[in-house]
């Protein structure tokens, strides 16, 4: 079986060597994010954050999920990656989940029209 040296990143398209991709944490399969991206997206996450931090204040733990209204959990902070902009503060699940599923409308309602299909 022949192994993976190559892979394309989902973000800028690019084909970079295996290496230069993360594995994530306790798992054996690399992101599909390249390493000059992620920490692209980290610096543009940490600018927004602090921006918005000058005028705000961080939730206190009890807060609600703006997504799912959970008051149980740490807020993380959600930015629109292709705006750069803050979109709010969610819970780590609903945060991954917008992720997972494209971080845009579409991919979420392919996700419900699933459900709906499947549920009846």
């Amino acid at each position: 079986m022949e192994t993976l040296t190559y892979k394309t990143c989902i973000k800028c398209k690019k084909v970079y060597p295996i290496d230069h991709f993360e594995k994530k944490k306790n798992e054996k399969n690399f992101r599909n994010v390249c390493i000059t991206c992620r920490k692209n997206d980290t610096k543009v996450a940490q600018k927004l954050k602090k921006e918005w931090l000058k005028n705000h204040n961080t939730p206190k733990l009890g807060e609600p999920c703006q997504c799912c209204g959970d008051s149980t959990k740490k807020l993380v902070f959600d930015h629109c990656h292709k705006k750069e902009e803050f979109r709010g503060w969610l819970c780590g699940r609903c945060n991954r989940a917008i992720g997972m599923m494209g971080d845009n409308i579409e991919g979420l309602q392919r996700a419900i029209n699933y459900l709906r299909k499947t549920n009846d």
